[in-house]
């Protein structure tokens, strides 16, 4: 038996599962390939290291589905100001038609519409902002838990 060492752990091979084809240009090819006592040596998440992982799952998750929901309060703003418009524009032209004058020209409910849809943010954005706050996120953690150890190092005595 062949037992190879990788940088992710120990590899073991039988002799029957390497095939080599130089002429066909395929290189090599492994047949009933199976890695055995597989793990990353020296890399071990801590329990720190697992509960921000479940956290950063979860707000991407829920970070993500807020901001696609939630509406943009000035795109709101905007929408709702042109639907009153809208709505009184179709009572003055109703009292205009009345007197024979000429109507004035109102915002469609197409554009109404269209407002209404821009007051919420794209799910293009929102994972892009949530994404962007989690790397923010994970630089300063990293960075006060770097800094913190090496504060921490310089009130130790040397030996």
């Amino acid at each position: 038996m062949d037992t190879r060492l990788s940088t992710l752990g120990e590899t073991k091979l039988t002799s029957n599962m390497l095939e080599l084809h130089p002429r066909s240009g395929a290189g090599m090819q492994l047949r009933d390939w199976h890695l055995k006592n597989w793990h990353l040596k020296g890399w071990r998440l801590n329990g720190w290291m697992r509960i921000g992982i479940i956290l950063s799952v979860l707000w991407m998750l829920g970070g993500t589905g807020y901001l696609w929901q939630t509406p943009n309060n000035d795109g709101l703003s905007i929408a709702r100001a042109l639907l009153n418009q809208r709505s009184s524009c179709i009572g003055d032209n109703a009292v205009l038609r009345m007197e024979g004058k000429p109507e004035l020209p109102c915002p469609s409910q197409t554009d109404v519409n269209e407002a209404f849809a821009r007051s919420h943010t794209g799910l293009g954005s929102a994972l892009l902002i949530t994404g962007t706050a989690l790397v923010l996120a994970w630089v300063a953690i990293g960075l006060v838990c770097v800094t913190t150890r090496w504060v921490m190092q310089g009130f130790k005595p040397e030996h």
